[in-house]
């Protein structure tokens, strides 16, 4: 009989195993494993919303909905401290602490600031592992977001971030912006429908759900400096503003607008019958656009007049767009009209990218059509606040193209600030590129160390040969470029010189090395070399005029008894100071 026995097992063994299924149960059965997965997923799923074996109720709306602690207190730290009274971090190897303020069964934990259709689908995901939202409301998905962020359900945080930035639109994406704001005002989410509103400017301006907004929601979007809407547009939204919200005080609204950006036609027929702004802060306003050169030129056989403007001109931007021709964005200014120019500055945004650095070039126009390249920095790579001066022409629409974003070729460019002049006696140029005729290795300038990481910038810029920068100097190979000093500027410029200390605790002690240049980083070319005549203290090189994107010094070796394995060295500065007061 037990021969029989132990042949029926074998038998329903082997069916088993050609099936990969015990039963109806779900288990899977192969040779050496038995998997039950599956079949525990659907049992603990069955206990979701189910009184049998409760032993908590989770209270909201006027509705208890049962729940088992072992099951919501193992999925969530935020309910395990709810019903334990502590965190499970606390707990130490060992703690034998199982008291907590519901630790009772059938003990009812009240939530407060949510639904219950929210809590019945964080349940649901507690019990079961998944959760669908693209069919619910926004709402009850905004409702989800905030109690899964409240639980520490972090996972549901960031798949629910994910499905909102696909779904944001004009219509909505005040909503999520709010909503995301209630529980970390730093959350990448915040942050897209930031920029989805600059690149939605006008639309959202026009829009009714903007004037629902608080003021400080209200001043935040409009005082964005990369908020693409027209001055006047900004205006007629905080009058808007402020006639659909009466009962809020919002007389400082009106400073979010830039007056002198406007024209004077917009000035006297759009702001003056508002009576926000008072005659005399118009008259202010319009005081600025006076020109201080005019000039006749030919075209055709028309006389076209075009005037030059003072050095300060942020009030002749009309319009400024982030725009796509299809084959990648660009930013495109137009002008109030033309003018004589010859320096544009900008800031080139670092919070989009992870390194901030572009190449890019500048076209300038005065019809809209004839189109003339004055700045090609497309080959260099550039970072931060750009200072570009050209040969004086006459502009009325500017295009600023990117080509290349942290060494990929991308047709973008982010940025955050765009200002266009005329200088009444521009710096030194040459081929496009700037005359560095003062240091420009300073925070002030953009310049910034690349290596080594983990030091602080003033350590070699600008500082005494107290403090200084250490880098090996008894490497080899590829390892002795890798280990060197790398600098980069904002912008390339022109160099002759530069000067450095190089630090040495004994008067004998004294370092070989070489310093390189280059434009994009890739290529070097090397413009001094100290590998056969070792230096110490004030190193002031001068070499044949070159445009310098990058700085690279690189020690190879130490020479004298006590001579450190590090090359040290402070006070970076190009040009050289020296060098300057020699000439």
């Amino acid at each position: 009989m037990v021969s029989d026995i132990k042949e029926d097992l074998k038998m329903t063994s082997m069916n088993n195993s050609i099936n990969g299924s015990n039963g109806d149960t779900g288990i899977v059965v192969r040779r050496g494993l038995i998997d039950g997965k599956a079949d525990l997923l659907k049992q603990i799923g069955s206990l979701y919303l189910n009184e049998s074996a409760s032993d908590i109720g989770l209270k909201v709306e006027g509705q208890v909905l049962p729940a088992h602690k072992c099951i919501v207190a193992t999925r969530s730290q935020y309910f395990f401290k709810q019903i334990y009274g502590y965190s499970p971090d606390d707990m130490s190897a060992g703690d034998q602490r199982t008291s907590g303020k519901l630790s009772k069964a059938g003990s009812t934990l009240e939530m407060f600031g949510t639904t219950a259709n929210a809590l019945k689908l964080v349940l649901k995901y507690l019990y079961f592992g998944e959760l669908v939202v693209e069919e619910l409301s926004l709402d009850l998905v905004i409702d989800v977001l905030t109690l899964s962020h409240r639980c520490k359900l972090f996972e549901i945080v960031t798949g629910i971030s994910d499905y909102l930035k696909d779904i944001v639109a004009i219509d909505n994406v005040w909503t999520i912006y709010s909503a995301s704001n209630l529980f970390d005002e730093t959350n990448p989410l915040a942050d897209f429908c930031l920029r989805f509103m600059d690149r939605s400017a006008v639309k959202l301006l026009n829009h009714d759900s903007t004037y629902n907004q608080t003021i400080s929601n209200f001043k935040l979007l409009i005082t964005r400096s990369r908020f693409e809407a027209p001055e006047v547009e900004k205006f007629k939204a905080v009058y808007r503003w402020i006639n659909t919200n009466p009962e809020i005080d919002s007389k400082d609204l009106v400073s979010c607008v830039n007056l002198t950006r406007l024209g004077q036609e917009e000035l006297l027929q759009v702001v003056r019958p508002t009576h926000l702004v008072t005659d005399t802060e118009i008259l202010d306003a319009i005081q600025p656009k006076r020109k201080r050169v005019s000039m006749e030129m030919s075209t055709n056989t028309e006389a076209v007049k075009l005037e030059a403007i003072e050095f300060t001109p942020k009030f002749t931007i009309k319009t400024m767009k982030h725009e796509s021709d299809g084959n990648g964005y660009y930013y495109s200014i137009e002008l109030t009209e033309a003018y004589e120019l010859n320096h544009i500055k900008l800031r080139l945004s670092e919070l989009i990218t992870g390194k901030g650095e572009y190449s890019y070039y500048i076209e300038g126009s005065v019809d809209n059509e004839k189109w003339t390249r004055i700045v090609d920095y497309s080959k260099y790579v550039c970072r931060s606040w750009q200072s570009v001066y050209f040969e004086t022409t006459s502009l009325k629409y500017i295009k600023v193209i990117g080509t290349r974003i942290d060494g990929k070729t991308i047709s973008d460019i982010i940025i955050d600030s765009f200002d266009c002049s005329f200088a009444h006696n521009p710096p030194k140029s040459e081929n496009g590129f700037l005359v560095a005729a003062e240091d420009i290795a300073n925070l002030e300038c953009g310049t910034r160390i690349r290596y080594p990481i983990n030091r602080h910038d003033l350590y070699l810029l600008h500082s005494t040969q107290r403090y200084a920068y250490f880098i090996p100097v008894r490497n080899f190979g590829d390892d002795l470029k890798k280990n060197a000093f790398n600098i980069q500027l904002a912008q390339p410029y022109l160099l002759d010189s530069m000067e450095f200390n190089i630090y040495h605790k004994d008067k004998n002690d004294s370092y070989r090395f070489y310093v390189e240049v280059s434009a994009d980083e890739k290529s070097w070319e090397r413009i001094v070399d100290k590998t056969d005549t070792p230096g110490k203290g004030l190193q002031v090189l001068k070499f044949d005029r070159t445009p310098v994107s990058f700085i690279r010094i690189v020690g190879t070796a130490g020479v004298g008894i006590g001579c450190s394995k590090f090359l040290g060295c402070s006070a970076f500065r190009c040009p050289a100071i020296s060098a300057a007061e020699d000439k």
